[in-house]
């Protein structure tokens, strides 16, 4: 029995050492490739000289592995872009001489080295031998453009001196000196790069004998912007640190930490703090950060800076989440950072090549226009918006995601509103000699301007987009410095100029203005006719099957009657919040069966309506009313968003209680006015309407030609076109919604017509617009006249922007669709009056056959 157990364990061990053996063969063959003869005799030498550096590198990836078995990977599993690569390199480890000995000839750091010539430098022109997708995708990046974006863009190249100079005190002043090549070097260029120039070349004597080797400025520099020696852009070691090139680094958040950090750019104080923080805090030891492809749920179980930016992520089915990418900002579709201003990311990484209206390098205007032609159009914002709701759908549900995201644009709209009234306060500043602008940097109420969008506001929007971080949209750079440092720009104008009357900007207003409903109205909602909505959202007001199609058989307490306009940025902006009210009453028992929304698009046929509804999400019935008949009988031609809470009164029809006029900044503040309102009491709902009939109305003043004065005008243009005084005629009434006037002449023997087109303006910033456009008798557009055209801040079209529109619609014909493109068609800052332009001239196809019939 002794014996049996004896030879028992000997063939036990014998199979546990054959089976180590051969694991250990296994491993070697795949972490130990063979190694090129010049890089042998590298670590011959640098494993005594730089040991941390060798044992640094025999622990990466490029150690165990040869570019022929990274290609022959499965293609969700490479990390390697290249399909083919030089002979030479191919069967080895991508060793010391692999990186440090490519394309010596674009290498002005190139010096011979015990015989061999080696850069000091590698470069993405050398990772780019075996990555070539990862940096042609780097290349055309904001990261990329780093370093100029600052020296080359004059605003920037001002804050950068003007923070970073020095200062003297003589003479009873203070002058400021040029900040010097190494102070930048080590403060903002440490993460925008530097552009590294190789001097000359200096013999030094070594341990090993006489060297001649080349001699930098602005070395060393790891920054994302770097400027190589062989003119390429970029380090990819800002990320994948020497000599590891490790993705797990890459992929944790603190490698992210070296640039992004408060003040200006808080995105890793913000996420520490956060929830998606906390749980990367407690559990990323347990994480698997070198795994490709990198799996939810099993290999990481909450987002980081990479998963949201650049990782490739899956599903553990094999789904494809998100594609990999090293532009950073390709899955970015609105830059929160301020610039002053948010504003649509732009469309190329070189962004110091943008020119605003007032001709400063910057995205936005000071006065809050953006520079459209630089920044992406809303198709490829949409685009990019659906690919980050896609990453957080995988963890969140949809009402989470859009509730989460229309928190975020209303954060971003109201620091902008924040941003705006600062910058108003430093022009008054400026203007009043209490500053100068030829350096907007460096006094010191320009300081807390500064403050104002570089720090508080980036503070709350970063905390807003990341979500979960309450301390920075609050007292750490958040609201309360925002306002507290507005108070003191005040403060220093008021005693500059003399006046400490009370700034009218910080007088506290409501959010949304109580409006009347007029006399005989007031029943009227309840008969509204709702036969147009489709089978599932009449099941969703509760109208039984045959009952009459009005709106008082909806089975609810309280309607929430919305009128909107889709092209109307107000409804836009306030569309997410409507989803999340939408969501909070869906999601209470007791307001579900109580509470329903509805919405009425002013001026919107079935098709925009419908789209406005795929691309906002909105989950609640809206019904269109193309020719504004709901909306004249009801809403008294006040400006949309017009939002009207509708209750039972004692003979249990539904009547208006309350009414708002613009924005609804607040789904809970106004969830919690509905809430008030279902507690009414049949005299109180009495009283309410009583109030809403005795209110004063806000008047709208619109400008319009009428009568002899558009008689004239119309002569002029038939003037203009026929060089003769011929006789006009009015034509009989045409039938379009609009009321459209139409008149002809006749002049050799051909005959033109003019349209007055009068557009009815229904949004809260948009104004009424008539115009004239004249065509000949083949339907071909000859003239194009103004009328009434005004754009962002009710400002006149100039006559540039005038003839912008001729030059787009004239020699068009009326009989084909005038399809609106905004990239090249609007104007700017009037895109969505050249829209209605646009939608005007392709009715004008009907009008033409309506008068030649």
């Amino acid at each position: 029995m002794q014996t049996s157990r004896i030879v028992t364990l000997a063939a036990f061990l014998s199979l546990v050492i054959i089976t180590v053996l051969v694991y250990a063969q296994s491993e070697e063959s795949v972490t130990s490739p063979p190694l090129s003869e010049d890089t042998e005799i590298c670590i011959e030498c640098h494993i005594n000289y730089s040991p941390g550096i060798i044992e640094d590198w025999r622990n990466s990836r490029h150690a165990r592995m040869t570019p022929e078995q990274a290609m022959n990977l499965p293609e969700n599993q490479r990390r390697f872009s290249a399909e083919s690569v030089p002979d030479e390199l191919k069967s080895v480890a991508v060793g010391c001489y692999e990186c440090h000995g490519l394309n010596p000839q674009d290498h002005t750091d190139n010096f011979e080295h015990a015989g061999v010539p080696i850069n000091v430098i590698v470069s993405p022109g050398d990772c780019k031998i075996c990555h070539p997708t990862e940096v042609d995708q780097f290349t055309g990046s904001k990261k990329a453009h780093a370093l100029d974006n600052l020296r080359e863009n004059p605003v920037f190249h001002s804050l950068v001196e003007t923070t970073t100079g020095l200062r003297e005190f003589n003479n009873d002043m203070m002058h400021r000196l040029p900040a010097s090549d190494s102070t930048k070097q080590e403060t903002c260029y440490s993460c925008h790069g530097t552009e590294v120039r190789v001097d000359w070349m200096k013999e030094v004597y070594t341990d090993v004998g006489e060297m001649k080797l080349p001699v930098f400025s602005n070395w060393p520099n790891q920054g994302v912007g770097r400027i190589n020696p062989d003119g390429t852009r970029g380090a990819c070691t800002a990320c994948h640190p020497r000599h590891s090139f490790s993705i797990e680094i890459a992929r944790k958040p603190h490698t992210c930490s070296q640039c992004h950090l408060e003040p200006d750019v808080p995105a890793w104080n913000v996420y520490n703090e956060s929830k998606h923080g906390n749980i990367y805090n407690s559990k990323h030891d347990e994480w698997q950060w070198d795994q490709v492809p990198w799996e939810l749920g099993k290999h990481f179980s909450a987002p980081t800076c990479s998963v949201c930016h650049n990782s490739m992520v899956v599903t553990s089915e094999g789904r494809t989440i998100a594609e990999r990418t090293h532009d950073f900002g390709e899955r970015l579709w609105v830059r929160i950072f301020g610039l002053i201003y948010s504003h649509p990311q732009p469309k190329s990484g070189k962004t110091y090549e943008i020119k605003n209206k007032d001709g400063l390098p910057l995205p936005v205007t000071f006065d809050g226009e953006f520079a459209s032609e630089f920044l992406l159009d809303e198709e490829e914002q949409t685009k990019r918006q659906r690919e980050m709701e896609n990453i957080c759908k995988s963890c969140h549900g949809s009402t989470w995601v859009t509730a989460h995201f229309g928190k975020m644009y209303k954060t971003i709209a109201e620091t902008d509103l924040m941003i705006k009234t600062s910058t108003e306060l430093m022009q008054k500043a400026w203007d009043a000699k209490l500053a100068d602008n030829s350096n907007p940097f460096d006094e010191s109420i320009e300081h807390k301007w500064m403050r104002q969008w570089l720090f508080y506001t980036n503070s709350i929007r970063y905390a807003s987009a990341m979500t979960g971080a309450p301390d920075y949209t609050s007292f750490k750079n958040g609201w309360w410095n925002l306002n507290s440092n507005l108070q003191d720009m005040f403060a220093s104008i008021s005693e500059g100029t003399g006046n400490a009357e009370t700034f009218p900007e910080l007088v506290e207003k409501s959010t949304s203005i109580s409006m009347p409903v007029e006399e005989g109205k007031l029943e009227g909602f309840a008969s509204i006719d709702i036969s147009q909505l489709n089978d599932e959202e009449k099941n969703y007001l509760g109208l039984e099957e045959g009952a009459r199609p009005v709106l008082n058989k909806a089975k609810a307490d309280i309607v929430i009657l919305e009128f909107m306009n889709v092209y109307c940025p107000s409804c836009q902006m306030q569309a997410p919040i409507f989803n999340q009210l939408f969501s909070a009453i869906q999601n209470d028992s007791e307001l579900v069966n109580r509470i329903k929304i509805i919405g009425v698009g002013v001026g919107n046929n079935q098709n925009e309506v419908d789209d406005f509804k795929e691309k906002r999400n909105v989950p609640y019935p809206i019904m269109p009313d193309p020719d504004f008949s709901t909306y004249k009988a009801l809403a008294n031609s006040i400006r949309t968003p017009y939002t009207v809470t509708l209750r039972r009164n004692i003979n249990g029809n539904l009547v208006a209680v309350e009414a708002h006029v613009g924005l609804i900044r607040s789904y809970e503040s106004y969830l919690g006015e509905i809430k008030r309102v279902l507690e009414y009491k049949d005299e109180i709902v009495q009283q309410e309407q009583d109030r809403i009939k005795s209110q004063d109305f806000v008047e709208y003043t619109e400008f319009k030609l009428t009568g002899k004065a558009l008689y004239n005008k119309v002569k002029e243009v038939f003037v203009s076109i026929t060089k003769d005084e011929g006789i006009i005629v009015e034509k009989e009434s045409v039938p379009t919604q609009d009321e459209n006037k139409v008149y002809q002449t006749i002049s050799d023997n051909k005959r033109y017509y003019i349209v007055v087109a009068n557009k009815e303006s229904v949004c809260d910033i948009c104004h009424a617009i008539q115009f004239i456009y004249a065509f000949d008798e083949k339907g071909k557009v000859i003239a194009f006249e103004p009328i009434h055209l005004t754009k962002y801040g009710n400002k006149v079209w100039s006559e540039e922007d005038v003839q912008k529109m001729r030059n787009n619609v004239i020699g068009r014909s009326i009989l084909q669709p005038f399809d609106f493109d905004a990239k090249t068609d609007a104007v700017t800052s009037a895109t969505i009056t050249s829209a209605v332009i646009f939608q005007i001239l392709s009715e004008g196809r009907d009008i033409y056959h309506f008068i030649t019939k």
